[in-house]
């Protein structure tokens, strides 16, 4: 019996990941399959410190190493441009995945409807192994997604999904038509989120992600909210910093040449990891992403901003667990005052134990539910 546990990402998949490998080797065999240097990243060094063996997909940076990973957008998931280069890439992907799988009876992994871990997962189909999926960030219904319905996240072939709370296992029940094989295990990265601490001046960071490719507006709207938002907050007319965390498929420069003349921006480097960015500042503000999640569990006021004509994101606004900003609304001046104003108290809290189950051990949890399986 042997598992393996696959990454795409060096950051917060490495980040749960090895937090499990240890505890799963004391049960069986379990390697670390990396498909980080096929998304222009780098597999950790340390990674076989914590796994019994280190698999990469290709070698190290075939295809180059690249800080602003989303330098060109193919577009959103399912649109022409990814589906062709996808299948250009299968052909190369297959037989690498299928030889790096042999003799695993367990295959772990943090999303099953990003390639290449839907090519990952009917390759594991065909050697007969159990899939295991881990919820890696908040769960919703994007523009995107509503034209896409049998190709959401966490709908695959699969014989276990790991969600945070009773709210998720709803979320998946409802999309799955069953919640068999949903099991309630809490947040891997929660306790490490809840770390984050900030002892300066006032500091609001803003945490950008790829609306446009989930389908709520186009590239230069996306880019133009943010340069309302910061005019929005510099017109509140308070001595407070301004940072700007882009997500990893977005480019970082674009946004520093966005925000060159704005002394009072820092557009902070794409490589630093959301946890860091959250200890920069004592307030977050986020539009569609987990991010927001994130800030709320590492103690920080959270302003989310509406999209277009689209509600606002997620469950953030609708739960109680942060404050609406509209940038187009005649009440925003207020309703940023509001945000900035506001701090950090039982209403937050209460969200989120809401969202998320809290084992005494929330490692140990994991690890049994996956032996177990």
């Amino acid at each position: 019996m042997k598992t393996a546990i696959i990454i795409s990402n060096q950051f917060h998949h490495y980040k749960a990941a090895k937090r499990l490998g240890p505890g799963l080797k004391k049960h069986s065999a379990t390697d670390l399959v990396s498909f980080c240097e096929f998304r222009r990243q780098r597999t950790p060094e340390d990674a076989s410190d914590y796994f019994t063996a280190v698999k990469r997909i290709i070698p190290r940076m075939l295809f180059g190493s690249s800080k602003n990973l989303g330098a060109g957008s193919l577009g959103h998931g399912f649109s022409g441009k990814r589906k062709l280069l996808h299948w250009f890439l299968s052909v190369f992907l297959a037989p690498i995945i299928f030889f790096r799988l042999l003799g695993y009876s367990k295959i772990v992994l943090f999303n099953d409807n990003a390639f290449p871990n839907t090519l990952t997962i009917k390759i594991a189909r065909l050697l007969r192994a159990r899939i295991l999926l881990i919820q890696e960030g908040i769960r919703f219904m994007t523009p995107i997604e509503a034209k896409a319905i049998d190709r959401l996240y966490g709908t695959s072939e699969l014989d276990a999904i790991l969600v945070w709370g009773d709210y998720f296992k709803r979320y998946f029940t409802e999309i799955r038509k069953s919640e068999q094989g949903i099991y309630v295990t809490g947040c891997i990265s929660q306790e490490v989120a809840e770390a984050a601490s900030y002892s300066g001046g006032e500091a609001i960071l803003i945490a950008t992600n790829p609306i446009d490719d989930l389908g709520y507006c186009t590239t230069a709207d996306k880019l133009e909210l943010v340069r309302k938002l910061v005019s929005a907050i510099r017109s509140a007319d308070r001595a407070v910093k301004i940072l700007i965390k882009n997500h990893p498929r977005e480019n970082t420069s674009v946004y520093r040449e966005m925000c060159k003349d704005f002394t009072e921006v820092t557009v902070l480097d794409s490589t630093l990891t959301m946890a860091a960015a959250l200890r920069l500042a004592d307030r977050c503000i986020c539009f569609a992403s987990t991010a927001g999640l994130e800030a709320i569990q590492a103690g920080k006021v959270l302003g989310v901003v509406k999209v277009g004509n689209w509600d606002y994101a997620f469950n953030y606004i609708a739960e109680g667990g942060g404050y609406p900003i509209d940038l187009s609304s005649a009440r925003c001046p207020e309703m940023m005052a509001a945000f900035l104003e506001a701090t950090y108290g039982e209403h937050e809290q209460s969200y989120l134990d809401k969202m998320f189950y809290k084992p005494d051990d929330l490692t140990e949890c994991f690890v049994e539910t996956i032996s177990s399986i």
